[in-house]
């Protein structure tokens, strides 16, 4: 059971921008965070260093189903893929892009 990240894409391309995990068992989404922090010159994340967190609501969804958190502000969706998967749609609501180099 959890989230699996896949990546991180169109980065720096804010209206498309988004990170893609996939659950891995069933998985009560309400448990997980996303948060952006600054890098050091090594890349590895500063300590106390965070640009902005997101923390999904309550919800469980089932082994294999996506999960795609847009930066861009929107209302959470969900679409039932070919072979029966559901991608869930959710949006960070920043105001500008989060993932960039």
């Amino acid at each position: 059971m959890g989230l699996k990240l896949t990546n991180i894409s169109e980065q720096g391309k804010f209206e498309r921008e988004r990170v893609v995990m996939r659950a891995e068992g069933e998985t009560e989404i309400g448990d997980y965070a996303v948060f952006c922090c600054k890098a050091g010159s090594d890349g590895i994340p500063l300590s106390g260093a965070m640009i902005a967190g997101f923390w999904f609501q309550n919800k469980i969804i089932k082994d294999g189903d996506l999960l795609v958190l847009y930066s861009r502000a929107g209302l959470p969706s969900e679409k039932v893929n070919d072979g029966g998967h559901t991608s869930h749609f959710f949006y960070w609501g920043a105001s500008e892009a989060l993932w960039t180099t």
